[in-house]
């Protein structure tokens, strides 16, 4: 029987294979096989090769019938928002937040050099959110007013006369909007903590302290605080630090004979900010008027004011 071709071998006399593969399986590779053995060999490689499925099979999973958006009812339509200041460092969070939630959509992302106005009518939008710099959330809103959208204003430097004439015309055009110096739901919880204690305590001072990139003093949250806080007690004293190495922290500190009582909040994390941010967008929609402040949104989320609230009660993607 005729014999089939030895295969190469290395310099030294040693198979090509010695490097890679085991003694046993070299020896048989190496040594002179016949015909029928070749074949062998070929046939159980070609076995040994795994079919391509065939692209004309249908999918494993075949997308339903009613997954197209075309027929889903109108209620369930996300809420469309523009975003004025999204190239911010906390705009573009804020953005991601958005185009996370499934009851949203970020329809614009006018910029600093866009024709504000002509961008907001353009959008068709129904919630507007700003978060620019100190001083120019009043003016945005009364731009998204105009343009017919509902405006949540999330910039400090808002003052109360500003948000009266925001409510007022809001009222006229059967809108409404909201003003957060926090969208931090510990803030929210410090501010109801300091009211109740400011009942009790004669004295009272607020430390805010924030890095010296922050551009107003005092903060738009301490003076949010202490105005709800006098509306109970006396005046309170806002003292600020602006120093590198800080974020954003605020401590409120009452005093009374022979003990010291302390409220403080620390922010390590911008996303401290996304519960309170969706759950304001998602309030606007069905408000009429513009308020101030974040317990707005947050008593209207479901749940009565000093009972709890669970992030689950927030919304959709909320956790």
């Amino acid at each position: 029987m005729p014999r089939a071709r030895t295969r190469r071998r290395a310099r030294g006399g040693t198979c090509a294979h010695s490097s890679v593969l085991g003694p046993a399986r070299q020896a048989w590779i190496c040594r002179r096989r016949t015909v029928p053995e070749l074949r062998l060999w070929r046939s159980i490689r070609c076995l040994r090769k795994v079919p391509q499925r065939s692209a004309k099979l249908p999918p494993r999973h075949p997308t339903p019938a009613n997954s197209d958006t075309s027929t889903m009812p109108p209620d369930s339509d996300p809420t469309r928002v523009v975003l004025v200041g999204a190239t911010g460092r906390m705009g573009g969070t804020a953005a991601g937040w958005i185009e996370a939630a499934e009851d949203l959509v970020l329809v614009a992302r006018p910029g600093s050099g866009d024709d504000l106005a002509r961008s907001l009518s353009r959008s068709e939008a129904q919630v507007g959110l700003d978060l620019t710099v100190a001083g120019l959330g009043a003016a945005h809103g009364q731009a998204m007013l105009a343009a017919g959208i509902r405006p949540v204003i999330g910039t400090s430097g808002v003052t109360p006369k500003e948000i009266e004439d925001l409510d007022r015309r809001a009222r006229e055009a059967g809108l409404g909007g909201l003003v957060v110096p926090n969208f931090s739901l510990g803030i929210w919880l410090l501010q109801r903590a300091s009211v109740e204690a400011a009942a009790c305590f004669a004295h009272s001072e607020i430390m805010e302290m924030h890095s010296p990139h922050k551009q107003d003093s005092p903060s738009g949250t301490a003076l949010d605080t202490a105005r709800r806080m006098e509306a109970v007690g006396p005046k309170v004293p806002i003292h600020s630090l602006r120093l590198a190495g800080l974020h954003s922290d605020q401590e409120v500190i009452f005093g009374g004979p022979g003990e010291i009582l302390r409220i403080s909040h620390r922010v390590s994390s911008p996303e401290c900010f996304e519960a309170g941010l969706l759950c304001s967008l998602r309030y606007a929609v069905g408000a009429l008027g513009v308020g101030s402040g974040l317990d707005l949104a947050m008593e209207s989320s479901g749940r009565a004011p000093g009972s709890g609230l669970a992030s689950h009660d927030l919304g959709p993607n909320i956790s």
